[in-house]
């Protein structure tokens, strides 16, 4: 296996894993009391449902994306997308004027910027994913957070002239304030990892990775915020239409 693909595998792992291990602090969402409990014949926790959502819905718009800024920064490059069709032998030195350098360095910001942009729609993904059923909005307003800073200093300010009795909120709202820090944490980890690996001299010379220019880190943005909208719709839409059909195939 060529090391360039073999790494950029367990590059791609890695970045995820930092927020995996976020979500493993996950607290229950307020209303998981009212549902059924889960029959451990029928009911499975990878079901076709799951697999829809992942692999058709979120997994086709991050593809997608990806590939979509890969062929545009090849394109402004002076390679357009009808040029990577069927070029085999042809792409090399002479090929659309250029080196077969000058093609293969294109070609190898590209594959940053593509693994990049999946980087970033994570994050989209990540938020989504916080909540099964509630939309985040809707457990962020009933749990009393607002933003994780506002949310430190009220905390602060709490545990130092702590009430005479703790109500059941305010501990829910310290418990969705720990792991909101910890879901920042796991972005910036992968966000650290993504930097470390298409900056570090070593990770160029062993992976051919390249820097990625800030533009393209900021346009992948605009992906991930759809895939959170649409995640966060499709919740809301299912809670307040249970026996639509779009929550008969909803994770």
């Amino acid at each position: 296996i060529n090391a360039e693909y073999m790494g950029m595998i367990v590059i791609c792992l890695g970045t995820d894993f930092c927020a995996d291990l976020a979500l493993i602090y996950e607290p229950p969402e307020l209303d998981v009391m009212k549902k059924k409990p889960r029959n451990i014949k029928t009911d499975r926790l990878v079901n076709w449902k799951l697999i829809l959502t992942g692999f058709v819905f979120v997994g086709f718009m991050e593809s997608f994306s990806a590939f979509f800024f890969f062929y545009l920064y090849l394109a402004e490059k002076g390679v357009p997308f009808t040029k990577t069709l069927l070029v085999f032998d042809q792409w090399g030195d002479g090929y659309l004027g250029m080196t077969l350098s000058e093609l293969n360095e294109i070609n190898y910001v590209g594959q940053c910027i593509y693994f990049i942009t999946l980087v970033v729609c994570q994050y989209g993904n990540l938020m989504s994913t916080r909540g099964r059923t509630m939309p985040l909005f809707m457990s962020i307003q009933r749990t009393g957070i607002q933003f994780p800073l506002i949310a430190s200093i009220r905390q602060f300010i709490t545990r130092s002239n702590p009430p005479p009795t703790e109500t059941k909120n305010e501990a829910d709202e310290f418990e969705c304030l720990d792991n909101t820090q910890n879901i920042l944490f796991g972005m910036m980890g992968s966000f650290i990892l993504a930097i470390f690996v298409t900056t570090t001299p070593f990770m160029n010379d062993w992976f051919y990775t390249r820097p990625v220019p800030i533009r393209w880190w900021l346009q992948a943005l605009v992906p991930a915020i759809i895939i959170f909208m649409f995640g966060e719709s499709r919740k809301y839409y299912v809670m307040k239409n249970p026996s639509s059909c779009l929550a008969k195939i909803a994770w």
